[in-house]
């Protein structure tokens, strides 16, 4: 290392190459919702290839949801996967516009249009969980397609006040983009 580290830095650097062929440690059980998260997020990235432009949904107004707009997929593989996810389940995107319990039919054959590419292309395999697309697209649907908690909390909290946080790589975590204000 042509002496720029001293002992103590290049043991670190060997520890951290030896770490690079170590078997990877026990892969995390994902939730229903957080597999679900993980592959819409994965899917929200090659929008191209799903559905067409043609194609468009309603949903929930991100940051608004009493408000329904009707936007192109496109527009909604641009919003956080929780509106995606919405959009995709409302009941006004199934040809029947059915509402209740469960998903129609409709409903269910309009999930496995959106996500069959994504299965086709094995996108799966990208992902840290050991499941196919189609078995976490019926894990999330056979437990009633929850989504997440968007909303804004009640009231705001200390500071100070301990907290639960989530685990670091669980996609139900918020994510500040850059500095998380205006620039």
């Amino acid at each position: 290392m042509y002496k720029v580290f001293d002992a103590e830095e290049t043991e670190v650097w060997r520890e951290w190459i030896r770490s690079l062929g170590e078997e990877p440690a026990e892969p995390r059980d994902y939730s229903p919702l957080e597999a679900i998260l993980l592959l819409a997020d994965a899917v929200r990235t090659r929008p191209g290839g799903w559905l067409s432009d043609s194609r468009t949904l309603v949903g929930p107004q991100p940051g608004n949801p009493d408000r329904l707009v009707e936007r192109p997929v496109s527009w909604w593989c641009l919003q956080p996967a929780p509106a995606l996810l919405a959009a995709l389940t409302h009941p006004a995107n199934t040809a029947d516009g059915t509402g209740g319990d469960g998903l129609s039919t409709a409903a269910t054959d309009l999930l496995h249009e959106f996500f069959g590419p994504a299965d086709a292309a094995r996108l799966a395999r990208d992902l840290p969980v050991s499941r196919t697309v189609r078995q976490i697209m019926h894990d999330w649907v056979e437990v009633g397609c929850p989504l997440p908690d968007t909303g804004a909390p009640d009231m705001r909290v200390s500071l100070s006040t301990t907290q639960p946080v989530p685990e670091p790589d669980s996609p139900l975590r918020l994510r500040i983009q850059g500095m998380g204000s205006i620039h």
